[in-house]
């Protein structure tokens, strides 16, 4: 998971690098989650895994071109391949008349209650207990249930070279039981 400062220093080298480009307007976008899962049928677990993503998606324009491309690599000659790449499309791209300018400095409305603290440290262990509570369920109705239980802490954060950024963190949790 990118924590703010750590998604704005990300941020900021990338822009740097597109600045570096005369004329060039860029946004980037981060997105970084941590995220559990547990599927189970005929009332037992079969699958469960933890999985971290964090992806960087790089819009560079040149006027009325653009170009996009995304990358999960974060060593600087990722990152520097993925800023001279789309520097490079963006060039050759055809011109899209409808083509906004990069959105510049905003203000957003700080968003409360969108983390909790008891989501965000799920663990494999205790999802497996409340499946076992729905399995205990189902043998004591005599029916075989399936279903999968799922959480996560995500977070998105965007920056342009004209002065946008912004930062939203999150978490998530559902449970489907049939």
């Amino acid at each position: 998971m990118l924590t703010q400062p750590e998604a704005r220093r990300l941020q900021d080298r990338v822009l740097t690098l597109v600045r570096a480009t005369k004329g060039a307007e860029a946004i980037v976008a981060l997105r970084s989650s941590s995220q559990g899962n547990t599927r189970f049928a005929l009332n037992e677990i079969s699958t469960s895994g933890d999985v971290e993503r964090i992806t960087v998606e790089l819009t560079v324009q040149f006027g009325q071109r653009s170009a996009s491309a995304t990358t999960n690599q974060l060593d600087d000659r990722s990152i520097d391949d993925l800023v001279s790449r789309v520097v490079r499309m963006a060039r050759i791209a055809p011109e899209n008349p409808e083509q906004l300018p990069v959105l510049g400095r905003q203000s957003y409305i700080a968003s409360k209650g969108a983390i909790d603290a008891g989501t965000a440290k799920l663990a494999p262990d205790v999802r497996a207990k409340a499946i076992g509570a729905a399995i205990a369920a189902g043998d004591a109705a005599k029916v075989q249930i399936a279903g999968f239980f799922t959480h996560g802490t995500e977070s998105q954060s965007l920056a342009s070279s004209a002065g946008l950024s912004a930062y939203h963190q999150w978490t998530r949790c559902g449970f489907s039981c049939t």
